[in-house]
């Protein structure tokens, strides 16, 4: 039985040129735009489901990495500032000043703008 010469050499396949066949294996030689060689089987070429040498992949992996990593600093930047709200609140406090007037202090030093009553709360 003779060898079928191969139909693809010389042909590009996204950024992958066939440059040699391997006829034992049925798969062909490429080089990608970027330099690397990689061994394609005739079937991923002709389905169009091998279109470069992975660098793309690589490239995809990190971008989502660095998604990833501005997301956990986004969380945690909104759990901060959540704690900071919850401490915040759980050292409010409410006080009638002399005159009646009810007021929410956060621990700071504070005078009441109707009678002029100063608390300091910070003892």
């Amino acid at each position: 039985m003779a060898r079928r010469e191969p139909k693809y050499l010389g042909a590009r396949f996204g950024e992958l040129t066939v440059v040699g066949y391997v006829h034992h294996r049925s798969q062909y030689h490429c080089t990608c735009d970027c330099g690397k060689q990689r061994t394609v089987k005739t079937s991923q070429l002709s389905r169009g489901k091998t279109v470069d040498c992975g660098h793309a992949a690589e490239a995809r992996y990190q971008r989502n990495q660095r998604r990833r990593e501005e997301k956990s600093i986004r969380g945690a930047m909104r759990r901060t500032r959540a704690a900071i709200t919850k401490a915040r609140r759980e050292a409010a406090f409410t006080i009638i000043a002399h005159c009646g007037a009810w007021h929410t202090l956060v621990c700071v030093p504070w005078d009441c703008p109707l009678c002029g009553w100063v608390l300091d709360t910070t003892h």
